[in-house]
């Protein structure tokens, strides 16, 4: 089994609105926390679980990409 994680960047008022939409639509947090827990951080606008990241940054920045914190 192959296995990948998708990861996502974006301007943090859209990934803020995206983490609202995960947080409160069941079907959709089931999917993403199918084997396990993922970390939400609906102010910060990062979900953060095994298989999929998203995260705030302005592509416009790089060292911003550089330093979004993301470890695994």
């Amino acid at each position: 089994m192959v296995f990948a994680k998708y990861v996502e960047l974006d301007f943090q008022e859209v990934t803020q609105r995206k983490c609202m939409t995960v947080a409160t639509k069941a079907a959709v947090r089931d999917c993403l926390e199918e084997s396990n827990p993922a970390q939400i951080a609906g102010n910060a606008g990062t979900i953060i679980s095994r298989e999929y990241c998203l995260l705030p940054c302005d592509l416009r920045q790089l060292d911003q990409v550089r330093g979004a914190g993301w470890k695994g």
